[in-house]
């Protein structure tokens, strides 16, 4: 810190703390406390404007003169005839309140949380301010912020160093004064600059970014340069096209770009400080594209590097290459080919020798067709002079006989016999509407229409299919009629599904609607409902001497639950139909309705049954996923409450839902 800076700061300080003594006698008004009681009620409604029930907010406070606004439609009511609080009623949803006194001040659209509600009461406790003495005195240091790009930058001040964050930030609290900084970073040109902290008001911020000591290299992408390397003062840098374009130091450079099948590119750039150099570079060619065209099947290699078989098309640098052709069972042949730019034609190579043996053929009986490697070659007895050496598959064939097959090694200058025995057979033909699996005597064979060699007889034929009824039957198979076709048919009911089921019951007189869920697995079947009532019971008046507060004087009576379970084992018969007797609960609970609002006092109430039941759900299903049930259900109650027994002695309404007979019927998905 300069020297001559130090008798003002002094003098400034001594200042500060004789003027800074002083006495503040202002007052506060603070909200300490504001809630909602849940558990007290309004005994007296307070109407606002709008004709709503206010909201009743208990001001507790030892101070009397307070003043009270609201920010909708205002305050309804003041009422300060309490002990220790004021009254203060608003409109419903009110969340502003301003409060005033003529000597403790005012507290300005106080934000209350939760939103007042009408008919609820609120608490809010407020407190007021007090005397009191602020001393206040003069700092003398505050804080130096530098922020620097590139984030990398190191920062010196005083020739201190200062470490920087990540995000290029460095920050530090230092006493009044003026200070020299240097900023610094590779590639980047430094910068040095002087600091002045004086206020102890605000901090000192200062936001430095370096000027770039470099620029960028951009390479005009085309079919040349596209996949070659690019090489910066014999620097690799990477595979053209580039994501980024590189950063290059300021000053002269030797660029180069590498390629295979062209002559190398070389230049000479000179860079600038953030300026980017545009280098349209086009690499020079260096081959000729070559079609080589062989026989059928030869490989062709290229200076003993397979390329493909047949033909092949590529380009090759100008010069001589060694071309080879391959074919098994031949012998390979070689020869040198001069590339060279210009020469586009293609070039014909010379074909490997084949290599030959001899084959004889014979069959009992004779006459059989014969086919080499799948190549119809003649007529048994059949003599082959000439056959490429090596592996070969042999088949006969002959109308009403089984065909044979033999593997033959065929050797050089060799010859070779083989005898075929033929065997007659019966070749056969199954189709099914639809396709189906298909076993024989057990055996899986195919899908069908399925083709397949037997001998005549009686066969165990099944033909299976999802969703379908499996066909079983035995089946004599003759050579004389070898094509058999069969028709399946669709099987609706299964043992593993589930359902779902909009129902209607009607008990007795009653109606309810509503739905089933159900589940079949294997033989046994589990289902749940739960429905709806249509209709009220009649009016039900209970007696002067029997009324309790839980019962209404007179009120009507309606279900509120009607749900129950069942199990059952289910019977399939054939394929629509499903036969499945069924045991179960039946739980109904009674609510009551208020007959006239405005004449009795109704509290809610309620009783119940649960019933025993036994039935049967007779399933037709008419396509697929979709079907029809009934359900009849005979229903004994098993335990009562004691109000539904005294009311069901009196009304056959509440009969209907727990005892007797009921009909369940609806239209069921199936999965």
């Amino acid at each position: 810190m300069p020297q001559s800076d130090l008798p003002r700061i002094v003098l400034t300080t001594l200042c500060t703390w004789l003027l800074c003594l002083f006495v503040s006698a202002q007052g506060q008004i603070s909200v300490a406390k504001f809630e909602c009681l849940e558990n007290d009620v309004m005994i007296n409604d307070v109407i606002d404007s709008n004709g709503n029930p206010c909201a009743l907010i208990k001001v507790e406070t030892t101070q009397k003169g307070f003043k009270f606004e609201a920010s909708s439609y205002g305050v309804t009511k003041v009422d300060e005839n309490h002990n220790g609080e004021i009254w203060v009623y608003v409109s419903d949803k009110e969340n502003r309140l301003t409060i005033t006194h003529p000597t403790l001040g005012i507290l300005r659209n106080y934000k209350l949380n939760p939103a007042v509600r009408k008919g609820r009461v609120y608490l809010m406790q407020i407190s007021t301010g007090t005397e009191h003495i602020i001393i206040e005195h003069n700092a003398t240091k505050q804080y130096i912020s530098f922020n620097v790009f590139p984030l990398n930058a190191t920062i010196s001040v005083e020739d201190e160093p200062w470490p920087v964050d990540a995000n290029g930030h460095t920050e530090r609290l230092s006493n009044f004064g003026e200070y020299n900084y240097r900023v610094e970073a590779p590639n980047y040109h430094s910068t040095v600059g002087k600091v002045k902290l004086f206020s102890a008001e605000n901090k000192v911020e200062l936001n430095i970014r370096l000027r770039p000591a470099f620029g960028w290299l951009a390479i005009d992408e085309n079919e040349t340069t596209r996949g070659g390397e690019l090489y910066i003062d014999n620097i690799r840098i990477g595979k053209l096209p580039l994501a980024e374009k590189p950063e290059v130091t300021s000053g002269v450079h030797k660029v180069k770009i590498v390629k295979d099948l062209y002559k190398m590119y070389e230049n000479t750039i000179s860079v600038t400080d953030s300026m980017t150099i545009e280098l349209a570079a086009r690499l020079e060619a260096d081959f000729a594209t070559t079609k080589l065209v062989a026989d059928d099947g030869v490989e062709i290699w290229i200076d003993d590097e397979y390329k493909g078989k047949s033909v092949w098309k590529g380009p090759l640098r100008n010069g001589d290459y060694k071309v080879t052709c391959k074919k098994e069972n031949h012998r390979e042949v070689s020869q040198i080919i001069h590339i060279q730019d210009g020469i586009t034609d293609p070039i014909q190579l010379k074909s490997p020798i084949p290599i030959y043996g001899s084959l004889s053929i014979s069959t009992s009986p004779a006459g059989a067709t014969v086919l080499v490697d799948g190549k119809q070659e003649g007529v048994t007895p059949l003599f082959i002079p000439k056959l490429l050496i090596g592996n070969h598959q042999v088949k006969v064939t002959l109308e009403n006989y089984k065909a044979e097959e033999q593997k033959i090694v065929v050797h050089q200058d060799a010859q070779e016999s083989l005898n075929f025995t033929l065997h007659d057979f019966a070749k056969f033909r199954i189709s099914s509407n639809p396709g189906a699996s298909l076993y024989i005597n057990g055996k899986y064979v195919g899908y069908t229409p399925c083709t397949f060699e037997s001998a005549s007889g009686v066969y165990d034929v099944e033909l299976s299919r999802s969703q379908y009824k499996t066909l079983r039957k035995k089946v004599t198979m003759k050579s004389s009629s070898p094509n058999l076709s069969f028709k399946l048919h669709r099987q609706f009911q299964k043992h593993w599904t589930m359902y779902i089921q909009p129902s209607v019951c009607k008990n007795n007189s009653n109606l309810t609607f509503g739905g089933t869920a159900g589940v079949h697995l294997s033989k046994l079947n589990l289902e749940g409902y739960y429905m709806l009532p249509t209709e009220k019971s009649e009016p039900i008046y209970w007696s002067t001497a029997d009324n309790t507060e839980s019962r209404p004087y007179g009120c009507r009576y309606k279900p509120t639950l009607i749900t129950g379970g069942r199990a059952g084992y289910n019977i399939i018969i054939g394929r629509f139909l499903r036969f499945t007797p069924q045991v179960g609960g039946h739980l109904v609970n009674f609510t009551s309705d208020e007959l006239d609002e405005s004449t009795y006092y109704s509290p809610d109430h309620e009783f119940y049954a649960i019933s025993a039941t036994v039935g049967a759900r007779f399933e037709c299903a008419i396509m697929n996923h979709l079907g029809l049930s009934v359900t009849p259900e005979y229903m004994v109650p098993i335990i009562k409450s004691d109000d539904y027994k005294a009311v069901s002695a009196i009304s056959t309404y509440f009969k209907d839902f727990t005892e007797g007979f009921n009909l369940r019927a609806g239209i069921y998905f199936y999965f």
